[in-house]
């Protein structure tokens, strides 16, 4: 992910450049302000850099630079996607797990569970985060996937939040085969048990008490 940012970086400065040092004239004639955001952009900056724009084909040098203005808006919508990976509560759900921690009074935790590691991160942090704008395309994404039934989905930096299992083992697993009324055979695949490492000081922060 980090060096596929880095060539995004790269090219997006190199349009830059070519649009700075070849179409300069052109640009200002055409659009001032887009020249302004496009002069403006570093490697430091760019990653909020937003403008609009529309093809221009009437001459051959409007149609270039068009070109390479598209290219480097190509190169700027890579870098601002997510580059992490998340915990991923879904937006659906939210109201819901609201409406049980006000009626019950219990906090409610999110454990988000990869092949090597696990991290938490409390429901009422999800909603601090998801009402500050700002933090927006920086410690969260919003979006809608397919692999999710098109639902719109949460996406925190699991980076950021708590390391609750240090390491996980994933289970040894094998095929088995069962029989089925009128001779129709299933295959399936069956596990064994795995196990995995708790991160007690972890733990301890993110529930807020001492475990025994």
């Amino acid at each position: 992910m980090n060096k596929k940012i880095s060539d995004a970086i790269e090219s997006a400065m190199e349009s830059r450049n070519i649009i700075l040092n070849h179409y300069k004239d052109l640009l200002i004639s055409k659009d001032k302000a887009l020249f302004d955001v496009i002069q403006s952009i570093s490697p430091e900056n760019i990653h909020v850099i937003s403008f609009k724009h529309y093809p221009w084909k009437s001459t051959k040098e409007l149609s270039e630079l068009s070109n390479e203005i598209k290219k480097l808006k190509l190169s700027i919508n890579e870098i601002s996607k997510r580059t992490f990976l998340s915990i991923t509560p879904k937006v659906e759900d939210l109201k819901v797990v609201y409406t049980w921690v006000q009626r019950y009074n219990v906090p409610h935790y999110y454990i988000q569970v990869f092949f090597d590691k696990a991290f938490g991160i409390s429901f009422e942090k999800i909603l601090t985060l998801i009402g500050n704008p700002k933090l927006e395309g920086k410690e969260y994404f919003i979006e809608s996937d397919v692999k999710n039934q098109g639902k719109t989905t949460i996406k925190i930096n699991a980076s950021n939040e708590h390391n609750v299992l240090e390491k996980i083992y994933l289970p040894e697993h094998y095929s088995e085969m069962k029989e089925l009324n009128r001779g129709r055979l299933l295959f399936y695949v069956k596990f064994k048990d795995s196990f995995s490492v708790i991160n007690k000081a972890e733990f301890e922060e993110l529930l807020g008490f001492k475990m025994e």
